[in-house]
């Protein structure tokens, strides 16, 4: 569907805000494992959660969704088809964590995926795993994963990415097998998986050995601070570790809090935001609008089922343009899109780098981010590990689209609502499918006109 976006000055109210994307997929895929009856709230909404629950049921699971919840009934025996095929049309995000569940049954079969899938990323994936003693194959002209037999020994390795899919799977694995897993993070990626598998009484031990103080081989006299490890942090997933059915509500969308901050920024209000998930990512999510200039005020601070949550206000005057690299931008390699898009009203040159991983995310997300960067005027070059982007002082509307990513899509769309003119955006259905109440709460509540044109 092709529509044209009027732009706005105004903030959609805050409401309505659905659940987060990878705690929904995360806590759907557990739940299989769980005997008995799993009870999720404020899923979220968009298509790949009706994909995972359709996937869940071709597994012999009972699910339905009704009112933002979904209620998931398993004994935690899957059976498989006797076709020994299988496909699953979501994202990378659930996609990596299936993998590791199907894994771990130890049983021949096959898996086919999307054609939004960056094979790239399915490829080191299954390298993780052939290094492990887990025999995968990567069909790649069919797009097909074909799981052949798992290991019977622990499962001990590290991981040099910032991209958590493979950590993800190889987690899976352990809970779907029983076979215990240590896994070393080299690199700081997002804990989606971790922070819910508590919640099903999965035993995961989660160890940072931070730093020591030792003293200086060049000057006794001084101390200087190293890492008191190789490595940044280590989980241990016991053997055998009995997953519970659980009852849990999920916090609301990362995408959806980071487009209203994003939002506030680019049109120069204060945005209030109530009970946000304060995990590392958006930290460092926060950490990076002080660092372009924005005021950051964190209130009301509070835990509730081992995670912490706060109630957060951003201004931003002006926009700082900087460079931003290492753990800055690894730990927020999810947020890159709305970490360009604020560049461009700044004044100068934004240098985002050591992102090269987030081009496995999907389909050339960085390529896409520069094409239609370019139709707005803006001038922004493909590093071999980011993106280096002029600011213009103001955003612009253009033609946008059409998008072979979903997050990409609505960064343009945050562009659309603010820019200055009438943009055209095609392919709405990257917006309307996969963030349904974003896209409603900003089509019917601020005044922006979206217009279906005539043969889309």
């Amino acid at each position: 569907m092709n529509v044209e976006i009027f732009p706005t000055k105004k903030l959609p109210p805050i409401q309505s805000i659905d659940g987060d994307y990878c705690y929904t997929q995360s806590a759907l895929i557990l739940s299989m494992m769980a005997d008995g009856e799993t009870v999720l709230k404020n899923c979220n909404k968009s298509i790949d959660t009706e994909r995972t629950v359709d996937f869940m049921r071709s597994l012999g699971c009972s699910a339905g969704i009704e009112n933002n919840v979904v209620r998931i009934n398993s004994d935690g025996k899957l059976i498989l088809p006797d076709s020994r095929m299988m496909v699953y049309d979501g994202e990378l995000y659930p996609l990596s964590i299936i993998i590791g569940l199907l894994a771990g049954l130890n049983k021949s079969f096959s898996l086919q995926y999307s054609k939004r899938i960056n094979q790239d990323m399915i490829d080191r994936i299954i390298e993780t795993f052939n290094k492990n003693g887990i025999d995968l194959f990567h069909e790649a002209d069919s797009r097909t994963i074909i799981i052949r037999s798992a290991t019977d020994l622990p499962v001990k390795t590290k991981l040099h990415t910032s991209n958590s899919c493979e950590k993800n799977s190889l987690l899976m694995f352990g809970v779907s097998s029983g076979i215990p897993v240590v896994i070393r993070e080299m690199a700081p990626a997002a804990a989606h998986l971790e922070s819910v598998a508590g919640q099903f009484g999965i035993s995961l031990e989660i160890n940072e050995p931070g730093s020591k103080l030792i003293e200086d081989p060049d000057d006794p006299r001084r101390k200087i601070r190293v890492a008191a490890a190789d490595y940044r942090r280590e989980l241990v997933l016991s053997p055998g570790t009995e997953v519970r059915p659980a009852e849990l509500s999920a916090p609301f969308s990362s995408d959806t809090i980071s487009s209203f901050l994003t939002l506030a920024v680019l049109l120069k209000k204060e945005i209030i935001l109530d009970n946000v998930l304060l995990n590392s990512e958006r930290m460092k999510f926060l950490d990076h609008l002080k660092a372009i200039g924005s005021e950051v005020i964190i209130r009301n601070r509070k835990s509730e089922t081992g995670l912490k949550f706060g109630t957060i206000t951003v201004h931003c005057k002006n926009i700082k343009a900087r460079k931003f690299a290492g753990e800055h931008t690894s730990v927020l390699i999810d947020n890159v899109p709305f970490m360009a898009l604020m560049a461009v009203p700044g004044s100068g040159t934004t240098i985002i780098r050591g992102v090269s991983e987030f081009n496995e995310w999907g389909v050339r997300p960085l390529q896409e981010i520069a094409e239609n960067f370019e139709r707005m005027g803006v001038k922004c070059g493909i590093l071999e590990d980011g993106l280096i982007i002029e600011g213009t002082g103001e955003v612009n509307g253009a033609d946008f689209g059409p998008f072979k990513n979903r997050k990409i899509a609505l960064i343009f769309y945050l562009a659309a609502l603010v820019g200055q003119g009438v943009s055209t955006f095609s392919g709405f259905e990257s917006i309307s499918e996969y963030y349904p109440d974003f896209a409603s709460l900003t089509q019917g509540s601020i005044g922006s006109r979206t217009i279906a044109r005539r043969g889309a």
